[in-house]
């Protein structure tokens, strides 16, 4: 499955702010995302974020929950797709 699937299975709420999408349409500084994500597959894409995962623990972008008894290091949570923010925002 194409990366470029889920993006068109993508269901865009009106109601709600997105980031990514105008409506139906991808807002100009998302286009060369949406480019980039339409040529992986869904395995390159989880590829890329088990990477990012590990990049992150092994640079120690990680936190602890002392409270929680596991005292168990877990990394910062995040998504692999930006959130471009523009000049004018």
């Amino acid at each position: 499955m194409q990366a470029s699937e889920l993006l068109t299975a993508y269901d865009v709420d009106r109601d709600t702010w997105d980031e990514m999408y105008d409506n139906a349409s991808v807002r100009e500084q998302y286009k060369g995302v949406v480019q980039f994500m339409q040529q992986l597959n869904i395995d390159e894409l989880n590829h890329k974020e088990e990477m990012a995962r590990n990049l992150f623990m092994s640079q120690g972008i990680t936190f602890t929950v002392y409270s929680s008894g596991e005292g168990i290091e877990k990394i910062f949570p995040f998504d692999i797709i930006p959130r471009i923010i523009t000049a004018r925002e």
